[in-house]
Order: structure tokens, then sequence, then C-alpha cells
């Protein structure tokens, strides 16, 4: 089989054309379908009409448009890749990115030191106030009676 694309002569059993990338397996199926109903008697003239009208040409430009989609997808994704990498590579010595590291650790320890106080001081004020409302309520302890012994 012939890539219609390209022009380059592919295995039956290829799905995609190793010098352009064109669908194979679409065009292969249009072509065995053309191969199949031109041969046999049996089918209608209109089916044979239609098979006859169908050109390789409209499946390669969908093929082509998937394609050329596909490659501003792959193009647009490397830009992405590239404007990471030149970000990483700013920091060009070691030293610079433990700096920078570093930084980072201490913001977070700050972060977190700050939300331990937080909590600790919430927990307090909630533990604090439970016992106000508690001695508020009037509910005294009952002291524990002693047994008396019979001497």
């Amino acid at each position: 089989m012939f890539c219609p694309q390209c022009g380059l002569e592919s295995q039956a059993e290829l799905k995609f054309c190793r010098s352009c990338g064109a669908n194979l397996k679409v065009i292969g199926k249009a072509v065995t379908l053309s191969e199949a109903i031109a041969r046999s008697d049996g089918v209608p003239a209109k089916i044979k009409e239609m098979v006859q009208n169908l050109k390789v040409e409209k499946v390669t430009e969908e093929v082509s448009r998937a394609m050329d989609k596909m490659n501003r997808e792959i193009q647009r994704t490397a830009e992405h890749r590239r404007e990471n990498s030149v970000a990483v590579a700013k920091q060009k010595t070691a030293a610079e990115r433990r700096e920078s590291m570093l930084t980072r650790g201490f913001v977070k320890l700050g972060r977190g030191t700050g939300f331990m106080l937080f909590l600790y001081f919430l927990s307090h004020s909630i533990v604090a106030q439970a016992r106000s409302r508690h001695h508020q309520q009037g509910s005294v302890r009952h002291p524990v009676r002693r047994r008396e012994s019979s001497g």
C-alpha cells in the first residue's frame, strides 16, 4: 500500500505512515471497500457510483487536519515545558537553588507555627468558655460522703 499523502510504500498492517504520520488504517479501509465493491457484480450501480466518487484526497484532508491539530498541541505543550525549564535555569547555581528552597522552607515553618498557635489559643478559649458556663449553671460538685465508722 502506498501512502496517498507522501507516496511512501508501507506494509498493509501498519496503522500510520512512517514518513508523514497519515492514518493508513482509514485509507486502507476505504481502498479495500472500493476494491471489494468494484469486484462484486451484485452491488447496485448507485453504490458503485458512490465508491467511484469517494476520493482518497478527502480522507487524507481529514487526516491532515487531525495531524495539524495534533502538531499544534504538541508545539503548545513543548513551549509550556520550555517556559518551565527556563524558570528553573534562571536559578543557575546550586547555592541559589538551596537558598530558594531554604526560604520556602522557613515560610512554611512560619505558617505552620502560626497555625499551631492559633489552634492552641482557640482550644484554650473554648475550654475556658465551657468551664465558665459549667460554673454559671450552678452545677457544683457534690462533696464525697465519708462513711462514719461505728466505734
